[in-house]
């Protein structure tokens, strides 16, 4: 598995692989369907990296999108994505989403795409 780090844009280098022991080797994130790995990432996140920890193996969806700038929605999207034998195991284990959320999300998509959603 390679490692990543990361600088405040989003702008992510492999480093050398860490054991657990050192270092945080994975720290997957689903956002729209779509794993990242956001270890590297984490220490950079302008509001601390628990948030980044608690949504571990989790999605982040509703957060990225509710609480992020139009800048950050576009620049998480150069993380390195995670490698898909986590994927696989992540996608068993992770909550699918709800039909709530699945009609929450096409709502927030076609206000956005009226210019609705602008902030």
């Amino acid at each position: 598995t390679t490692a990543y780090d990361c600088d405040e844009n989003a702008e992510c280098v492999a480093v050398d692989k860490c054991d657990d022991v050192e270092c945080r080797t994975s720290l997957d994130v689903r956002i729209h369907n779509v794993w990242y790995d956001l270890s590297g990432w984490r220490k950079a996140h302008p509001a601390g990296s628990h948030w980044i920890d608690w949504y571990d193996g989790r999605d982040a969806t509703e957060v990225m999108d509710a609480f992020h700038s139009e800048k950050a929605r576009n620049m998480y999207q150069r993380l390195p994505r995670s490698d898909p034998k986590v994927v696989a195991q992540l996608e068993a284990e992770a909550e699918p989403d709800s039909e709530a959320t699945k009609n929450f999300r096409e709502l927030r998509r076609q206000l956005e795409e009226d210019g609705g959603g602008e902030r």
